[in-house]
């Protein structure tokens, strides 16, 4: 915000050279051959750079000027609040796009294409005795590790056992 007011008023210290320059062309006394000329070009360079270089400096170490710019600082516009969520999305996609990139797909998609065998079996068996037995040979099939003996004795004992910690590793 600082820095709009220095260019606004540098702009408006070069418009006030001018304008003083001009006024002073108009003046009969200043008609003096070559003299006149570089006279009024000197008199409004001078008057845009001391304004200038007095509108920075008031800019720079004024304090109602530091407490105006810091209240117009606070003052955050729907654009603000726009770059921060798209800074905010951009983050979270890099975190995903770096987690997506670990991923071995070729292993993925044996699993996915294994997982939806299994979901068809199961879904085709009808029983309890059905599922009992597809599960006994997807089991089987896919070498599961199970964390018990695979017996309906076993995983009993398995749950009541409050050490136990169940992991399926295929």
């Amino acid at each position: 915000m600082k820095s709009v007011a220095i260019l606004i008023s540098t702009g408006a210290s070069v418009v006030l050279g001018t304008v003083v320059a001009e006024a002073m062309r108009k003046i009969p006394a200043l008609n003096i051959p070559i003299v006149g000329d570089v006279l009024t070009t000197f008199v409004g360079a001078s008057v845009t750079g001391l304004v200038s270089i007095s509108l920075i400096y008031y800019i720079e170490h004024s304090k109602n000027v530091k407490k105006i710019m810091d209240w117009l600082n606070q003052l955050k516009s729907s654009m603000d609040y726009k770059l921060e969520n798209f800074k905010k999305i951009n983050t979270d996609l890099l975190e995903y796009v770096a987690t997506l990139e670990k991923i071995d797909f070729n292993h993925l998609s044996k699993q996915v294409e294994m997982t939806h065998e299994i979901a068809l079996q199961l879904t085709a068996a009808h029983s309890d005795l059905e599922i009992n037995r597809t599960l006994t040979d997807i089991v089987q099939k896919y070498n599961i590790h199970l964390s018990y003996d695979g017996t309906i004795d076993g995983l009993t004992d398995f749950m009541n056992d409050s050490t136990s910690t169940l992991q399926f590793k295929l």
